[in-house]
């Protein structure tokens, strides 16, 4: 990254090394991270996550009540069409993992957008900057979400999960559609 005020590239940072990668997981605010792994540090320090651009649903399942989750959109290649949140978190699109099976499935990811990863951040910062605010209430796309999630999540293996983390407000006031099966 270039320099910027206020901003430490720990990736490329001389302070970088594995202890510091668990003291900064352990004592951040929440984590902004994907799927690809780091996140699993501050999460198992009780830390909440904003899980963004995630392609593949089934980490989702392991989120709490404290996380936010930003999910990438999907388009059928061959239709042009969005994917709806139940085709998204059902096998076998949910099941994909990289680029070749996206592409054989006929499946393009969107990925989240500057603006989608503000307004998560946002909503996350307000969520944990006040240590007095009661949790908030889920809402009707909320609630509609979570029972999709939990309606999909039965088809791994038939046992009954909890769909407890939200997904950004923005994106499912932006993306409302998508709770459409």
């Amino acid at each position: 990254l270039p320099p910027m005020p206020q901003l430490i590239d720990y990736a490329h940072h001389e302070i970088r090394c594995d202890w510091m990668d668990v003291f900064l997981g352990a004592t951040c605010q929440f984590c902004i991270g994907t799927s690809s792994g780091y996140y699993v540090i501050p999460f198992a320090f009780g830390k909440p996550i904003v899980l963004t651009n995630l392609p593949q649903v089934t980490p989702y399942y392991g989120l709490t009540r404290q996380d936010l989750l930003l999910p990438r959109r999907l388009i059928n290649v061959e239709s042009g069409k969005h994917l709806s949140f139940e085709q998204y978190m059902s096998p076998s699109a949910s099941m994909l993992t990289n680029d070749k099976q996206f592409s054989d499935a006929g499946l393009r990811w969107v990925e989240n957008t500057p603006e989608e990863l503000e307004y998560a951040i946002r909503e996350m910062l307000q969520r944990t900057s006040d240590s007095s605010s009661s949790p908030q209430s889920d809402d009707d796309l909320q609630r509609r979400f979570k029972t999709i999630a939990e309606k999909c999540g039965l088809k791994y293996g038939g046992q009954q999960v909890r769909a407890l983390a939200s997904v950004s407000q923005d994106f499912l006031a932006q993306h409302a559609e998508l709770l459409e099966g």
